[in-house]
Order: structure tokens, then C-alpha cells, then sequence
């Protein structure tokens, strides 16, 4: 599946409910038809709220050697990965 814009999110989630078929939204975005599938329906479980607004956080090497509460957050993950 293709990067797609918020925009264009918008615009497939409204063609489709318009009418537009699955293979004209894939051929018109050059995304796979199952990708189209899972956005529809995950606008309409959750509103366009779900759609991602926020970039990924930067965290400097002073921040975390600082930071305790991200210490704690590294050894949760890092913990979980060693258990799964």
C-alpha cells in the first residue's frame, strides 16, 4: 500500500461511500484493493479521528539518559520482547 496523504485518505473513504468501486479506487491511487477494504472500514469503526495527525517524537541522548520514566518505558518493551 502506498503512502497516502490524509487528503487522499478523505477523498477514497467519500468516493467510496459515493459509489465508486474498489477497482476504480485502486487503479485511480495505485493501492491494493484490500488496503482500500481495511481503511473504509476502519473510518467507519472509529470516525476519522484514527487517522494519524502527529509525526514520531525525537528523543535527544541527554533526554534519555535523563529521563526516568523512559528508562522504565525502554524496559517494559524490551522486556515484553524477551517474554513473546
Amino acid at each position: 500500500m502506498a503512502k497516502l496523504t490524509n487528503e487522499q485518505k478523505f477523498e477514497i473513504y467519500n468516493k467510496r461511500k459515493m459509489g465508486y468501486t474498489l477497482n476504480m479506487l485502486s487503479t485511480e491511487y495505485n493501492i491494493n484493493v484490500h488496503g482500500i477494504e481495511y481503511l473504509v472500514r476502519l473510518i467507519d469503526k472509529n470516525g476519522f479521528d484514527v487517522l494519524r495527525k502527529d509525526r514520531n517524537r525525537y528523543y535527544s541522548p541527554e533526554f534519555k539518559e535523563n529521563d526516568d520514566k523512559f528508562h522504565q518505558r525502554t524496559f517494559l518493551i524490551v522486556a515484553k520482547k524477551n517474554i513473546i
